[in-house]
């Protein structure tokens, strides 16, 4: 079955691919930072809290866990300068919680990232996907505020494209390695990117792991005219059969334009597989020419690597 995707802001809802299936209630995102102190001080704990509800403000009928999290939450502030993919904790009749900056209470070690998220003030997109009808997913924005004077970062260059093919140096484990895009455009205005990793020998780097029931995960974020362009994207052929969860959902690529892991993590059974990947944006899901900021994530021994690009489209 092609799974049916949905797209909503906070309040509306939004067509996503064509397909006949029973109509779910609309679902609202509220978002706040509970407990004391506020996140004013960057190094003391506080808790994001986040409820779900139906368009009458009350308890959605039912959230399923896909990829095997029951909410798969993106932030990302407006200068583009950082993201992080996070799982919030979920406590029941659609509220959710989540402990910043505390240690001592990252059960999952997928939310590693939320012992730094929201450090700097400003304005922050939170992108929170959710399912509540099988093989399908909705994503709900909202921005959320941190309190303090804002301090925007400027957004690092975009790679420089030779023809349709753009190199560029990474971080991954202690030799480094390197990053090789490659865009290619299909008549019917779908877009292929492909990255592809090499060593320090410039042999292909392999040993990656699954994770969230795929070999990798790739996030795309913009800045449109009406608001943030977000894409959630997985690779081609990139699915690990037998993942839990809903594992079989692919979500291909999201949109949001308001008006994104813990899975398989079996090391005694687990495959590697090579570094390179093939991210697709189909032509309803393509994006304006622009600059975007694109992060890979994938897992290696040791945990989940976060590489972030820059790449003009």
């Amino acid at each position: 079955m092609i799974p049916c995707i949905r797209f909503r802001t906070a309040a509306v809802l939004a067509t996503g691919l064509a397909l006949v299936a029973p109509p779910a209630e609309a679902l609202q995102l509220k978002v706040r930072f509970g407990g004391s102190p506020t996140p004013r001080d960057a190094s003391q704990p506080v808790n994001l809290e986040l409820t779900v509800t139906d368009d009458e403000g009350g308890v959605p009928s039912i959230l399923l866990p896909h990829h095997e999290k029951t909410m798969h939450l993106v932030a990302v502030p407006e200068d583009l300068s950082e993201m992080v993919h996070i799982h919030p904790v979920d406590q029941g009749k659609g509220r959710f919680r989540l402990p910043i900056r505390d240690k001592r209470h990252l059960d999952d070690p997928d939310n590693s990232q939320a012992v730094a998220a929201f450090a700097r003030p400003g304005r922050w997109w939170l992108f929170a996907e959710v399912s509540d009808f099988p093989d399908q997913t909705v994503l709900l924005q909202e921005d959320i505020v941190v309190p303090g004077r804002p301090k925007s970062k400027p957004m690092p260059e975009p790679l420089t494209w030779a023809g349709d093919v753009a190199t560029t140096s990474v971080a991954l484990g202690q030799t480094g390695a390197t990053a090789t895009w490659t865009r290619n455009r299909h008549p019917d205005g779908s877009l292929l990117l492909t990255c592809r990793l090499t060593d320090a020998t410039g042999e292909e780097a392999g040993g990656f792991l699954p994770w969230l029931g795929m070999t990798a995960h790739g996030v795309l974020v913009g800045k449109g005219p009406d608001g943030p362009i977000f894409r959630h994207l997985h690779p081609e052929g990139g699915m690990i059969h037998g993942a839990g969860g809903q594992g079989g959902m692919n979500h291909g690529a999201m949109t949001m334009e308001p008006g994104a892991h813990h899975g398989g993590h079996h090391e005694a059974q687990v495959q590697t597989y090579p570094g390179k990947w093939t991210f697709v944006l189909g032509a309803d899901d393509a994006v304006p020419g622009g600059i975007y900021r694109f992060w890979l994530q994938t897992r290696v021994e040791g945990g989940v690597r976060t590489l972030p690009f820059t790449l003009r489209l």
